[in-house]
């Protein structure tokens, strides 16, 4: 490089260090009182004031310098523009953006690397601080002229392929990488609705988008991303992540629900924390196994995950994953295929997600444990903005008049009756289904229609009879589904979610008030039914808790002014209950330790509060191992042979295959009464299983026992 053009670059390089900092520090001052810590996002970047003008002009100077500072270092991690408004006073709203949640804009056409001020979320943004006077700055979008593009004929291997109904033309887009804005533009053909392309395989692996020559478009069915689903990448070798070897099936499985960020945050582990490969790491802490190694132990049957396909409310970059606000649960899909690449050892390497998501797999069913993906087919984060909607715009669900329909309670919800929307869907589960995804909860299953849920089934118990499918049943508002189009529950072999149980157990969501388990047994002939193989649904699952509203330990201490001592006693209650209960049951994360989040709903953390603190685990090894052993109880037995053989109010007596299992829901003490005249001895007791004589046939109060 020449001085003249060394000197160039200094300048740029000062220019705009001194444009970032300057508005770091101001920002800074105006916030002082509302962050402890200096002002900065994951990567810490400018922030557009817009009502600013001097600032903007400023910053339009500087935009081709950016440019240009970019195209040199490509492998920079590019800067978020955030829009702020002058005179913004409610604090929820800046401390939400001083903690870099997204509020932050998600890239709309042109560069999907950048993110640019057109927010689809920004006018509710504005609207929400009180601003009246909003001036944007596009910083970026005049650097479309600068952008170097070359033509080149499609050639013959890879394909890539793109239903675009309303799309006169369409080319394929390839980048040298994640960053650069300078691309390769090759031509696609159209046929009925879908654009085709081919490269040849050499030119693989490769990132990509499609363009319309004024929008560009995430592929919907990229099996891998750039960070932070700003790209597509292409890459040769799928197959070798495929393994269907499932396993084997559970005739009433115990389902435990977690969140691997919840789970491995406060692990110590030779994989980041926050990962699917800490996730399967064996860990030992004070002869106690935690972690992957605790799941093992407890004897569960399948790991539920919450959502692990790609998402957009986390940043993805290596550096964030340690930020505790850097946290969501994930029920934010923008992709549907390719996994989410916050959860990769290196998120920067876009197959790095798929391949610690196939370790864990393994791991898994090397312990005999299946995995459950939570997928969420109901809406999508961005809605009319996704790539998804942009190229299909059949793939949201109207109301005759036009308007969206709603019935996600996220402003859109999933056509899933459109004849491509029903196929991507079913692609997408048979995707997973390869990977070696053993089953599948689906969420807000309302609503999706009657007949794509059928083929999901069809489909799935295809590929493998063993599989595990269940789901919500509700809509979480109004809907336009076509009522002769709905869930039709009582025909599907897929479980759900069985409220009813879950409140009449443990105790109403919404009033906060106790159920069976603390005295009230309105719910009993709700709960009697279910033991007995019935329930609320065909197929059945009951729960008294999930990660949505509270954990057990923080409903117990909305519900109960008691001691600790007590709130066990009757979390045992409701474990023996659960787990005497046939069919598939579910249970969240740390329930097992009356572990607490002190928060509802708790669906962006921060991550410090809501992870897994594995000491309290070791502080609670007795009810953790008092669960274990329920848990081995119910897989010895048989479960379909239960007779129920008492219907007093608070008293469960059932009998299955010479044993009595006895619960006291009361406070009072029992007695099993018309017990044969032969001696019995107490197998299950206060602490878990045991094997003593019984000498008086008494069940105290709040407590659970099993004779034989």
């Amino acid at each position: 490089m020449s001085d003249r053009k060394e000197a160039l670059a200094r300048k740029i390089e000062k220019a705009i260090r001194g444009d970032v900092e300057e508005l770091k520090t101001y920002l800074a001052e105006k916030r002082h009182r509302m962050r402890k810590k200096e002002w900065g996002y994951s990567n810490p970047a400018a922030v557009v004031v817009g009502c600013d003008e001097e600032k903007i002009e400023g910053l339009k100077r500087s935009a081709r310098a950016l440019y240009d500072a970019l195209k040199k270092r490509p492998t920079l991690d590019v800067p978020d523009v955030v829009i702020a408004a002058e005179g913004a006073e409610d604090e929820a709203i800046n401390r939400d953006l001083a903690a870099g949640h997204k509020i932050k804009v998600v890239p709309e056409d042109v560069l999907p690397d950048i993110y640019v001020t057109d927010d689809p979320y920004r006018a509710a943004a504005m609207a929400a601080m009180g601003a009246s006077v909003v001036k944007d700055v596009n910083l970026f979008r005049d650097l479309r002229r600068f952008r170097k593009e070359e033509e080149e004929a499609p050639g013959v291997g890879y394909e890539f392929h793109v239903y675009a109904p309303k799309k006169e033309g369409m080319a394929l887009y390839l980048y040298d990488d994640e960053f650069t804005v300078d691309r390769t533009r090759i031509p696609m053909e159209k046929h009925e609705d879908t654009f085709y392309a081919q490269i040849p395989m050499e030119r693989l692996p490769v990132y990509y988008n499609f363009g319309d020559g004024e929008e560009e478009f995430v592929d919907p069915y990229a099996k891998a991303l750039s960070l932070n689903g700003r790209r597509g990448y292409a890459f040769d070798g799928i197959e070798s992540y495929f393994s269907e070897d499932y396993v084997e099936k559970k005739e009433h499985p115990v389902i435990y629900e977690l969140h691997v960020k919840d789970f491995t945050y406060e692990l110590e582990t030779e994989a980041s924390p926050g990962t699917f490969c800490a996730m399967s790491e064996s860990i030992t802490v004070e002869g106690t196994p935690v972690g992957f190694d605790h799941l093992k132990n407890l004897g569960v049957d399948y790991i539920h995950l919450l959502p692990v396909h790609n998402y957009l409310t986390v940043f993805e970059e290596a550096e964030s994953k340690g930020d505790e606000v850097n946290y969501n649960w994930g029920y934010d899909p923008d992709h549907y295929f390719a996994p989410e690449n916050s959860y990769a050892v290196d998120p920067a390497d876009p197959t790095s997600a798929l391949t610690g998501f196939g370790e864990l797999i393994r791991a898994a069913h090397a312990a005999g444990i299946g995995i459950v993906m939570d997928v969420v087919y109901n809406h999508l984060y961005l809605g009319e903005k996704s790539s998804m909607v942009r190229l299909n715009p059949y793939a949201v669900r109207r109301f005759e008049d036009g308007m969206l329909s709603n019935g996600s309670g996220t402003g859109t919800e999933v056509a899933t009756e459109e004849s491509h929307m029903r196929k991507l869907i079913l692609d997408s589960i048979e995707y997973f289904q390869k990977l070696g995804v053993d089953g599948f909860r689906f969420d807000l299953c309302g609503l999706m229609d009657d007949e794509t849920m059928a083929e999901i089934e069809d489909a799935v118990y295809e590929r493998n009879p063993n599989a595990l499918l269940y789901g919500e049943p509700w809509m979480a508002a109004e809907s336009a589904l076509d009522e002769s189009l709905r869930l039709k529950t009582e025909d599907r072999a897929t479980a759900f979610f069985d409220d009813d149980y879950r409140n009449g157990l443990r105790g109403d969501s919404f009033s906060k008030t106790m159920g069976w388990i603390g005295g009230d047994f309105s719910a009993q002939d709700h709960l009697m039914s279910a033991l007995s193989g019935g329930g609320k649904h065909a197929n059945n699952l009951a729960y008294f808790s999930c990660h949505d509203d509270l954990v057990l330990g923080d409903f117990l201490d909305e519900a109960m002014d008691a001691s600790e001592e007590d709130k066990e006693r009757v979390a045992k209650l409701a474990f023996a209950v659960l787990l005497l209960t046939p069919g598939p049951v579910l249970f969240t994360e740390g329930d097992e330790y009356l572990r607490r989040r002190y928060k509802e709903n708790p669906y962006n953390g921060p991550a410090s509060a809501v992870a897994l603190h594995w000491e309290e685990l070791l502080a609670k090894k007795s009810l953790a191992s008092y669960v274990k052993d329920l848990i081995e109880l119910r897989h010895k037995t048989d479960l379909s042979r239960h007779e129920i053989l008492g219907e007093e109010a608070g008293f469960i007596l059932i009998k299955n295959e010479g044993r009595i299992f006895a619960v006291n829901g009361t406070d009072e003490a029992k007695e099993i009464k018309g017990l044969d005249e032969r001696e019995y001895k107490i197998i299950f007791g206060e602490k878990g299983k045991t094997e003593e004589a019984l000498h008086e046939a008494i069940v105290p109060g709040k407590s659970f026992i099993v004779i034989e």
